[in-house]
C-alpha cells in the first residue's frame, strides 16, 4: 500500500514525462499486488479506479518494447484528456490512508506496546554534524527583565502599574507624551496592546534622557546588534520600561526592564498581586546569553542541524518528530521506510487526519533529507527533542500538543531536563524561523553561537526569552 500511495503521489497531476517515468516500469504483476492490497483493506472505490488505470496504461502498452513504452505512455498521458484526468483526480490518497490505518488497527498490526527505546544510544553513531565553540555562563549584572504574555488578562496589571507611576510617559517615533489618564482612552490597553506598544515604549524617562532611538526601524533586536545592547539603551534612558518583546514568531510578549533592585522587587510583588506568571524572569543580568533558555532566530539553510548542536553533550540520540496531514504529499514515505518509528499516533486537526511519528537514532543523511523540504505544502519534519525525554513522556506530550508550535508547547516537550527545537514558517516567501528552548541555558548559548556563525548577526534576527 505504501508503494501504491507513493506511485500515485509521484504521478498525480505531474508532467507527462515525469508521470511516464514512474508508470512505464509498472507490470501487470505489480498491479495485481496493488489490487490484492486494496481488497484486503476494503478500498472498493479506489479499486475501481485502479482497474481503469490498469486498462488505460498497463494493458494498452504491455506489448511494446521497454524502450518505446516510456514515450508512448508520455504521449498517451498528454493526449489522454478528460479520461486520464478523471482517473487520476478520483484516486483519493487520504481515503487509502484511512482504509490502511483502519485495517492495521483492526488486525492488531499497530503495536500496542512501545519498542524499548530507553537504552542509551551513542551520539557518535547517530549524529555527525556541526559543533559549537562557545563555553561559559552568564555573569552578575544590574538589569532585571520580566517577560510576560501579551494577553487580555494582564490589562488590569499594566493599567494598575502605570496608575501607580505618575511619571510614566509614552515614547514612539512621533513624540513623548504623559500616559496617565491617556493610556486608557486615546491609547487603550487592547488585546495584544498593538496600539500602545508597537514600536514604542511606556516607562519612566530619566531626567534629561533621550528616547530618540525609539524612532529607529527595528530599534529592538536590530540587525547587527546583540539583544544586550538594546536592553542597555532602554535602561540608560528609562528608570523602568514596558515594551513589546519581539522574540517569538507567533506568541506576543511584553517585557518589563529596570536596573533598580527595589523596583524589580516591587514589580515582582505586583505580578503576584494580579496572579500573573511571567514567561521568564532574569534578575541581575547584563546579557541574556548564557542565562536564557529560550531562543528565536531566523534560518535559511542547514535546517534541522541546530539539533546536532543541542545534542552534542546528551548521552542519547535526539528524537525526530514528523507530522503528516495530507498536503505534504508522500515523498517522505520512501525515506522513512528505512527507519523504525519508536511510536506513532493518529489524530486530527481542523477536521483533517494527522499522523505523528517519532524516530530515534536517525543517521545524518536521512536526518537532513527529512529536513530538506520546509514549504507550506511539503513539510513533515516539525521538531527535534532531547533524547533524555522518555518515549512515554514524549508520546503523551505530542498527543496533547499535536503539531502546534508555541513557547508553552516547546517547554512542555523539553520537560525538566531536556531541550526542544521547532521550525516555523514566517509570513513572507522563504521566511523560516527557529524556536528553541532548553532547560539548561548553556545549551541555548551553544545553539545561539552556532546561529551567529551560520547566519551572521548583522543579517539575522536573534532574540532570547
Amino acid at each position: 500500500m505504501i508503494e501504491l500511495i507513493a506511485l500515485v503521489d509521484a504521478t498525480q497531476f505531474r508532467s507527462d514525462a515525469a508521470a511516464a517515468d514512474r508508470l512505464a516500469p509498472i507490470t501487470d504483476a505489480q498491479v495485481s499486488r496493488f489490487d490484492d492490497a486494496l481488497v484486503a483493506i476494503g478500498a472498493v472505490r479506489q479499486r475501481r479506479m485502479l482497474a481503469l488505470a490498469r486498462r488505460e496504461i498497463v494493458i494498452r502498452f504491455a506489448s511494446l518494447p521497454a524502450d518505446e513504452r516510456h514515450a508512448a505512455i508520455a504521449a498517451h498521458h498528454l493526449a489522454g484528456g478528460r479520461r486520464l484526468w478523471a482517473i487520476e483526480s478520483r484516486v483519493d490518497v487520504d481515503d487509502l490512508q484511512r482504509c490502511l490505518c483502519a485495517y492495521l488497527e483492526s488486525t492488531g498490526r499497530i503495536p500496542t506496546t512501545l519498542p524499548p527505546p530507553e537504552a542509551p544510544v551513542a551520539i557518535a553513531q547517530s549524529l555527525d554534524g556541526p559543533r559549537s565553540t562557545w563555553a561559559g555562563d552568564g555573569g552578575i549584572g544590574s538589569r532585571h527583565l520580566f517577560v510576560l504574555r501579551d494577553e487580555p488578562s494582564i490589562t488590569p496589571l499594566v493599567r494598575a502599574w502605570i496608575a501607580s507611576s505618575p511619571a510614566t510617559s509614552h515614547a514612539d517615533a512621533r513624540d513623548i507624551t504623559p500616559v496617565v489618564g491617556h493610556f486608557a482612552t486615546d491609547r487603550p490597553a487592547r488585546t495584544q496592546y498593538a496600539p500602545t506598544f508597537a514600536q514604542a515604549i511606556v516607562g519612566e524617562l530619566r531626567p534629561g534622557a533621550s528616547a530618540a532611538f525609539v524612532a529607529e526601524p527595528y530599534w529592538m533586536f536590530g540587525r547587527g546588534r546583540p539583544p544586550a545592547d538594546d536592553l542597555a539603551r532602554v535602561v540608560s534612558s528609562f528608570r523602568w520600561a514596558l515594551f513589546q518583546w519581539n522574540a517569538p514568531v507567533y506568541d506576543r510578549l511584553l517585557a518589563f526592564v529596570c536596573d533598580d533592585e527595589a523596583l524589580a522587587i516591587r514589580f515582582e510583588k505586583h505580578l503576584e498581586d494580579f496572579d500573573v506568571a511571567p514567561i521568564s524572569t532574569f534578575r541581575r543580568v547584563d546579557a541574556l546569553r548564557g542565562v536564557a533558555g529560550g531562543l528565536t532566530v531566523s534560518e535559511d539553510d542547514a535546517f534541522g542541524e541546530i539539533a546536532f548542536v543541542a545534542a552534542e553533550h546528551d548521552d542519547r540520540a535526539p528524537w525526530l518528530v514528523l507530522c503528516a496531514y495530507g498536503t505534504p504529499g508522500h515523498w517522505w514515505r520512501a525515506i522513512t521506510m528505512r527507519l523504525q518509528p519508536q511510536f506513532l499516533h493518529f489524530s486530527s486537526i481542523g477536521g483533517h487526519p494527522l499522523l505523528m511519528l517519532a524516530f530515534r537514532n536517525v543517521d545524518p543523511v536521512t536526518w537532513r533529507e527529512l529536513w530538506s523540504r520546509l514549504g507550506h505544502d511539503d513539510n513533515v519534519a516539525i521538531a527535534a527533542v532531547s533524547g533524555r525525554v522518555t518515549a512515554g513522556d514524549l508520546r503523551e506530550r505530542l498527543v496533547r500538543v499535536k503539531n502546534e508550535v508555541s513557547i508553552d508547547n516547546l517547554r512542555y516537550l523539553a520537560g525538566d531536563r531536556g531541550w526542544a527545537y521547532a521550525h516555523l514558517r514566517g509570513g513572507g516567501a522563504d521566511e523560516h524561523w527557529v524556536l528553541f528552548f532548553a532547560t539548561d541555558a548553556a545549551v541555548t548559548a551553544r545553539v545561539a553561537d552556532f546561529a551567529h556563525r551560520q547566519w551572521p548577526a548583522q543579517a539575522r534576527y536573534l532574540a532570547y526569552w
